[in-house]
Order: C-alpha cells, then structure tokens, then sequence
C-alpha cells in the first residue's frame, strides 16, 4: 500500500507537466495564428482567366471595403457630433457656456 501512495503524487505530477506543455503550445499556436475576429463573407466570383481580371476583382473589393469603413467612420462622427451638440445645449441652458472670445479676451 505504500508503495501505491507514493507512485499516485508522481503521475500527478508528469499530468501537470504535461498539462502546462499543451497549455503553451495553445498560446503559442493563438500567437501564430490569431483567432479570426470577424465573420466570414461567402460570395460567388466569375471564373478569373487572366491575372488582369484577378486585379480588377481585387480592385472592386478593396473599393467596396473602403466603403463600407466610410460609412462606419461617417456613423461614429455623427454620433460624436451629436453628444457634442447636446453637451452644448446643455452648457448653454445651465449658464456655463463661455464664447470663445470672451475667452481669449481675458486671457490678453
């Protein structure tokens, strides 16, 4: 018997070894090869034939993402545009709102 208690803390031991191996082989495999953060897009392509339709596909597609970051960036500005407005507003009616000139007078 006691031989058998003693074996059990050394096969403990070679699992937590082993574990802590495929644990860094898991860090080093997401810093190889990151995990995808976005969704994949699936669509049809015409059968390219020569490398200059491969080009003017690539050409189409990096327009249409161009695009599409427009439009995002266009949607946050907007937002942004309109806290600022409202913080404004706000200022205004509480009476802490100061022109710009008013400022850079009292500074001079």
């Amino acid at each position: 018997m006691a031989k058998a208690k003693r074996s059990a803390p050394r096969r403990s031991r070679r699992r937590s070894k082993e574990d802590g191996d495929s644990i860094m082989l898991r860090a080093l495999i997401r810093t190889l090869v990151p995990t995808r953060r976005d969704r994949t897009v699936e669509f049809d392509l015409p059968k390219i034939e020569t490398p200059n339709e491969a080009t003017e596909i690539m050409a189409l597609l990096s327009t249409h993402v161009r695009r599409i970051a427009i439009v995002e960036l266009e949607e946050r500005i907007a937002v942004l545009e309109r806290k600022q407005v409202k913080g404004r507003l706000w200022l205004q009616r509480s009476g802490y709102a100061c022109s710009r000139r008013s400022r850079s007078s009292s500074v001079t």
